[in-house]
């Protein structure tokens, strides 16, 4: 937790690290970006793949910060109705799932389930279209997608288009990425214009997959873009 802001946003943070690594510690310095900036940031863990987590593990992590964060916000200065979900890399996946239908999953959450969702949602970086990474996330899902789709679907952004339709959502993406492809936001983008949200992709010339991360100015002027 990290915590300079009084009446600001709760962001919840979400770290990379292609589902099987990476800790909150990999997004400290944006944490602290974001706070100073009035925010108070609940930098989330959740359980990675191989260590107990997986589908739907790690979802109901990511929804249980969500409805955590909500909760608290209030306690340590932050305006619950303000809550964003900002995530990197395999992060962006989680939260985007989170940020459209974090009401649909439940697990072993210190807070109950309830119909809490976000309204803005930041997508740095993100690989948001699951269906075209099958031989990379396998493990993480648990099944073959031809013989079990059904996590496959649930654990897509794309599935729950129309849902939460007042989300806002802010996406950056480096046109030099060379691990995760700037098509990928592209594609999630255009699919949510043509649902109806408010949307706007940020390429940025010339920048790799951790520049999204080591220039903490593109996350903080989309978490406080328009607020």
């Amino acid at each position: 937790l990290t915590v300079t802001g009084d009446h600001g946003p709760a962001v919840v943070l979400l770290h990379g690290g292609g589902w099987f690594t990476g800790s909150p510690a990999d997004v400290q310095g944006l944490a602290d970006s974001i706070a100073e900036q009035g925010a108070v940031v609940f930098n989330a863990p959740y359980r990675l793949g191989l260590q107990g987590g997986g589908f739907p593990a790690t979802f109901e992590d990511v929804a249980c910060a969500v409805r955590f964060a909500h909760a608290r916000a209030a306690d340590f200065g932050a305006d619950p109705d303000r809550l964003v979900v900002v995530g990197y890399s395999a992060g962006a996946h989680l939260g985007a799932v989170a940020a459209l239908a974090a009401d649909t999953f439940d697990g072993d959450c210190v807070v109950p389930m309830d119909d809490t969702l976000p309204k803005r949602f930041v997508g740095l970086a993100g690989p948001y279209n699951t269906d075209a990474l099958a031989p990379l996330v396998r493990q993480f899902f648990g099944t073959d997608p031809a013989v079990d789709p059904e996590p496959w679907r649930l654990g897509n952004p794309l599935t729950y288009l129309g849902r939460n339709p007042d989300l806002v959502v802010r996406l950056a993406h480096g046109d030099s990425d060379q691990t995760v492809p700037v098509l990928f936001s592209e594609y999630f983008a255009d699919q949510l214009a043509q649902a109806g949200y408010d949307v706007e992709l940020t390429v940025v010339p010339d920048a790799g997959h951790s520049d999204m991360v080591a220039d903490p100015s593109i996350a903080v002027g989309l978490v406080f873009d328009g607020s």
